[in-house]
């Protein structure tokens, strides 16, 4: 949706996103651009540990009505996003943080005057042809938790993956900009990621507009959830394998590198 925005010209990617929300233009977010933001390099204090129950993103999960609430917790996801402070210059590494994309869900409700959901569901959702309709938590507040808590069928996950597979297109139509879509796909900053678990086991790896952006020679990217959830894109041998999961614990080194053995063995056996 970021990619359509720019295309139509209703936001810029270096665009401070303190400019374009000003509610945050005191928080980290202030003085960081959106290509900043989506390509996950905005140094923000943020603790990911997802087992800590004392991190940030279990407050934020908190504040999604995912756990309950404590009497100190943020009214919602817009005022804890605005309680975010800088933790560094921006643009230097890859910190992957969850509160970052739901920054860039408020960009999109910013730029367009809607909800992140019903922007969602009328320019990319209902424009794939998916076979059932998806869900998405929302908080009190009313903001649609874009960093996790989306629900649809795999089957139509894997549309989603399509859709990147197909350069944006969708039955001839573009729906995404080819050009946003092949950017993605030639990767991003492969020093970013240096020294991460996504680095050990993806060496030539990078980041790029929310995708996981492998460097191997197929040109392989993919989307993933902490507990083994997968959408991964093979361009060479045109291969979409989505894949959802309950892992008892996080993401770590070795389950990326199972689970990206597991997608390489799957994508084999299609050829």
């Amino acid at each position: 949706m970021i990619g359509q925005l720019i295309d139509e010209g209703l936001v810029e990617e270096q665009s401070e996103i303190g400019r374009v929300m000003p509610r945050l233009k005191r928080s980290a977010y202030g003085n960081a651009t959106i290509r900043e933001a989506l390509d996950m390099q905005v140094a923000v204090e943020y603790d990911e540990t997802y087992h800590d129950p004392t991190a940030h993103v279990a407050q934020q999960d908190r504040v999604a009505g995912w756990r309950p609430a404590r009497p100190d917790d943020p009214a919602d996801t817009y005022e804890f996003l605005t309680s975010l402070r800088s933790a560094g210059p921006h643009g230097e590494r890859l910190q992957y943080c969850s509160a970052t994309t739901d920054v860039l869900a408020w960009v999109v409700e910013a730029v367009t005057g809607e909800r992140y959901h019903n922007v969602l569901s009328t320019r990319l959702w209902s424009r794939l042809p998916t076979q059932d309709d998806a869900g998405i938590t929302v908080d009190r507040g009313g903001f649609a938790f874009a960093n996790g808590g989306f629900v649809c069928t795999t089957r139509d996950l894997a549309r989603l993956g399509q859709l990147v597979l197909d350069r944006g297109a969708v039955n001839g139509q573009q729906v995404v900009p080819r050009s946003y879509v092949e950017d993605i796909l030639a990767g991003g900053d492969t020093t970013a990621a240096s020294g991460s678990h996504f680095h050990t086991v993806h060496p030539r790896g990078s980041y790029r507009s929310q995708w996981w952006i492998t460097g191997d020679d197929h040109g392989t990217i993919y989307g993933a959830g902490i507990h083994g959830q997968y959408l991964w894109i093979d361009p060479t041998d045109e291969v979409v394998v989505a894949k959802f999961g309950a892992h008892p614990r996080a993401l770590s080194a070795d389950a990326l590198a199972a689970n990206s053995a597991f997608m390489r063995w799957l994508v084999a056996r299609h050829r």
